[in-house]
């Protein structure tokens, strides 16, 4: 198991458990192997720190360690750790298990956020000057600094014009780091002379601002603020403005933690009398007053002057959790009061923002493990068994898997080798089949063994996984056996006719073997010489047999020996080759002599070969 099953981008500590049982009847079983592939990617070792083997377990009894790691990664990945746990019984067996965590890293894309305001809303029939002040907030989430690249404006649809060193708008080095730190929003304010307009026309002023992330991604922010003619300005009208922005916009569900940002200006014109506002509440729809959350207390009472630039620009910001189900669109409306006093009376002026977090779903995931046993087999191959696991790594949604097809087995849950899966549930025993195929090839073929698995999630949305098992084909070396007899195996002397046989049989476990020589140390190339012919293939097992007569000469006691070279060469190109040998003993011709009767006879047979023997030993 992981703890926590999610880390905000870029990542974070996550606190692994194992739990090892032995569910056998009766078997004591040693763990001597604990590997866990993320500990090995970090640091090296399989084995997580925190863990130790051998581990022997009696039957239901439990192993359990605890070890941390570092996540880390991108929005949206989700990091599957696998750990595999191996060991044999009493019985000297093997047994095996595997399981998964995941870890999702939540985040979102870059987002930027922009917030504008006219000082002041309204001018005369004859024109004037405004000046609208500009918030740019970064509301990605705590992961993604956004370095701010262009700062354009935009009037009635015209043309944009760039406002980077116009007014107090300067880009360089502007980087926006995540809300809430302080330095998540700039605020900077421009001018514009507005000529004359018709009463009761407005003139509609666009900002953008683009940006891109610490991972080059992009992000686009605007917003509006209008200006209407009127044809006599009531000199004694006050204006608040207010904006708010969350950070950030979207949060995974069940939901969590948003920073909003308030901004208030005065935006009454100067010439009225007495201008200055007193901003006295501040209350937000859903979390109330606002005055004791955040670092909002300062702005309670605050004197509001009339914004000619964004320094007259008051804001805070505060941080409340957010929550709901995925696609839920939370609104959130803050409500500014001030008053005022122009020596007569006493007055009150109202402005509002409001802002809206959406609840997005997390994504459902799977991890797929594909394991063969054996790795290797011997040429021409063997019968493999392969294990396939899949995972519900999502953080919530149950998963139907339906599909799971193997690129060398074809459909496992249709073609019988895989039997129907139950649902997965999230954080469960993951789904497992078996089966059994031949692999077989060529000395150094591998067979890489694909299987992709496909789910549905509880939204209907599909999710995938694959994994791959390697097995490889060995070469078994080719071998011959080559045996040489002959008949007779003595020769009276001084010599006779002797015939060798020479079989050769093809030992090796698969290879074809051409026999490409018979050579004799005596007799040569026996290719040709009685019937004997090469080259000969022989399949595994077969044997070749040929024979030639020659006649031998010796003295009495003398030994003819002489060996047989049989080479050559496997379906893999191999060399190959065997040895025999046969031995010839001359003796003497015995004939019967009748005077000596049978044991006169067999003395003389001991004595002639007494002498023999001492002739050979000599």
């Amino acid at each position: 198991t992981a703890r926590p099953e999610s880390v905000t981008e870029p990542g974070g500590t996550v606190e692994y458990k194992i739990e090892i049982q032995n569910i056998s009847p009766v078997d004591t079983v040693t763990i001597n192997r604990i590997f866990d592939t993320l500990a090995f990617i970090q640091l090296g070792n399989g084995l997580p720190p925190g863990c130790s083997v051998p581990q022997i377990l009696a039957p239901n009894q439990t192993y359990e360690c605890n070890y941390s790691l570092q996540i880390v990664g991108n929005s949206g990945d989700a990091v599957t750790n696998v750990v595999e746990a191996s060991g044999r019984d009493d019985d000297d067996r093997l047994v095996f298990d595997l399981d998964a965590a995941s870890v999702f890293i939540i985040g979102q894309q870059p987002l930027i956020d922009v917030a504008k305001t006219a000082v002041p809303p309204v001018v005369p029939l004859g024109g004037g000057t405004v000046t609208y002040v500009v918030a740019i907030q970064n509301s990605s989430t705590l992961a993604d600094p956004v370095t701010i690249t262009a700062l354009t404006d935009s009037v009635d649809g015209g043309p944009a014009t760039s406002l980077d060193g116009v007014g107090s708008c300067d880009l360089s080095n502007l980087v926006l780091q995540p809300a809430p730190d302080p330095n998540s929003f700039y605020l900077c304010s421009f001018t514009q002379v507005l000529g004359a307009g018709a009463a009761n026309s407005q003139v509609t002023d666009i900002v953008t601002a683009t940006g891109v992330d610490d991972e080059g991604t992009s992000a686009t922010g605007s917003d509006d603020a209008t200006v209407t003619y009127v044809s006599v300005p009531d000199n004694d009208v006050r204006e608040l403005s207010v904006a708010k922005i969350a950070s950030p916009v979207e949060i995974v569900e069940p939901g969590g933690p948003v920073t909003f940002t308030v901004f208030i200006a005065n935006t009454s014109e100067s010439t009225v009398t007495n201008p200055n506002l007193t901003l006295e509440g501040l209350e937000d729809s859903v979390y109330g007053e606002l005055f004791t959350k955040g670092n909002c207390a300062p702005l309670e009472n605050a004197i509001l002057v009339p914004a000619a630039s964004e320094a007259d620009v008051v804001s805070c910001s505060f941080t409340e959790t957010v929550n709901g189900s995925a696609g839920d669109v939370i609104p959130n409306v803050i409500t500014a009061t001030a008053t005022y006093s122009n020596g007569l009376v006493t007055g009150t002026v109202i402005g509002q923002g409001d802002a809206s977090v959406t609840i997005i779903d997390v994504p459902a995931s799977l991890a797929v493990v594909k394991r063969a046993t054996p790795v290797t087999v011997i040429e021409p191959g063997a019968d493999v068994t392969f294990e396939i696991f899949v995972f519900n790594t999502s953080p919530d949604d149950q998963l139907r898997i339906t599909s799971l097809v193997d690129n060398v087995h074809g459909d496992l849950l249709n073609n019988g080798l895989c039997q129907t899966p139950p649902p997965l549930n999230p954080g469960r025993d993951p789904y497992r089949c078996d089966f059994t195929a031949f692999v077989g090839g060529e000395p150094g073929f591998e067979e890489r063994n694909t299987v992709i698995a496909a789910a549905e999630d509880n939204d209907g949305n599909t999710v995938e996984g694959n994994a791959q098992a390697t097995v490889t084909v060995l070469n078994t070396p080719p071998s011959l056996l080559t045996t040489k007899t002959a008949n007779p195996t003595r020769v009276p002397v001084p010599g006779g006719l002797v015939a060798f046989t020479f079989t050769t049989t093809n030992t090796s476990d698969a290879d074809v073997v051409t026999l490409d020589t018979l050579e004799d140390n005596i007799f040569g190339d026996l290719n040709g010489q009685g019937d004997c012919r090469v080259p000969q293939t022989l399949p595994p097992g077969a044997s070749y047999s040929c024979e030639f007569t020659t006649t031998l000469s010796g003295a009495l006691g003398e030994t003819h020996l002489d060996e047989v070279l049989a080479t050559g060469t496997s379906d893999d190109g191999e060399p190959v080759a065997s040895r025999a040998n046969a031995i010839v003993l001359f003796v003497a011709l015995v004939q019967s002599i009748p005077a000596l009767g049978q044991v006169g006879l067999l003395s003389l047979t001991l004595l002639m070969g007494w002498l023999g023997w001492r002739k050979l030993k000599r």
